[in-house]
């Protein structure tokens, strides 16, 4: 879908973009079914979806419309409220999975149906390791609010991003986003434009895609041959993650806390040493 400068909305990265959709979107003490913790903090309820671990080799693709469908109809029985569906389809947080084109045409399917507006989250969407991009959920329905950012690609620190919203959306998420923040960093946006402008960025992109390839071929080898028995991790395809699953037996937060301390180099011996307590 085309779009033009009266419903895209630039932003200090794309997380204020969510932050700014959750403040319009969700009112205090009513419930929702999916969302960050932007969410939470409005006094939202969160709804999630399995998307994660898989045995080893087996790429998960992340949301299933199924299921999603399942969890709509279930929360509309309840009487609750649906105010927008939360997604990273492009190597996603925390997965670093693809979804598929004909899953993102089914959820697209079941959200209109059901009148369950989309927030697409897509910081790593140029990020594949092999320099695979997928079609924005964006480009083929207007049903979806888009949020993006050069923060992932080139510019980690000045933090600009962008959303680019329905018509009936636009004006008021402009208007709230001014309300918390007057303007976002217009240096920034001009840094950014510079280079977007004068740069080879697509250049220094593809060599980011090959560097971070590189390391998570590292991670996946070390998880490969160090990781006990009974976990399972996601193998990405882009973007900065893979999510472990650990057995149901193991006290993850205790886990974690012990890596902090003792140094991530023995992460997997203080793993396995939980596993056989």
């Amino acid at each position: 879908m085309a779009f033009t400068r009266e419903n895209a909305l630039v932003t200090t990265g794309s997380q204020n973009g969510l932050g700014t959709l959750a403040r319009v979107m969700i009112d205090p003490g009513v419930r929702h079914p999916r969302g960050s913790a932007f969410l939470l903090g409005r006094h939202g309820r969160v709804r999630g979806r399995p998307g994660g671990g898989r045995p080893r080799g087996d790429r998960p693709r992340g949301l299933t419309p199924d299921e999603l469908e399942e969890t709509i109809e279930e929360l509309e029985s309840q009487g609750r409220r649906i105010k927008f569906l939360y997604t990273i389809p492009s190597f996603q947080n925390a997965g670093g999975t693809m979804m598929p084109q004909q899953r993102r045409d089914r959820i697209c399917e079941v959200c209109a149906a059901h009148h369950v507006l989309i927030a697409e989250d897509n910081p790593y969407g140029l990020l594949g390791f092999e320099g695979q991009t997928a079609r924005a959920v964006r480009a083929d329905d207007e049903n979806v609010v888009y949020l993006g950012s050069a923060s992932k690609m080139f510019t980690p620190g000045l933090r600009v991003g962008w959303t680019v919203a329905p018509d009936s959306l636009a004006t008021i998420l402009g208007l709230q986003s001014e309300a918390v923040a007057l303007n976002p960093s217009v240096f920034a946006q001009e840094v950014v434009a510079g280079c977007l402008e004068k740069y080879d960025w697509r250049s220094v992109r593809d060599e980011y895609r090959v560097l971070y390839g590189k390391w998570a071929q590292a991670l996946m080898d070390a998880f490969d041959e160090h990781m006990p028995g009974g976990v399972t991790w996601t193998r990405p395809e882009g973007g900065f993650y893979s999510w472990i699953t650990l057995p149901q037996d193991v006290d993850s937060y205790d886990l974690c806390m012990k890596g902090i301390d003792k140094g991530a180099e023995i992460f997997t011996t203080t793993l396995k040493k939980a596993m056989n307590a």
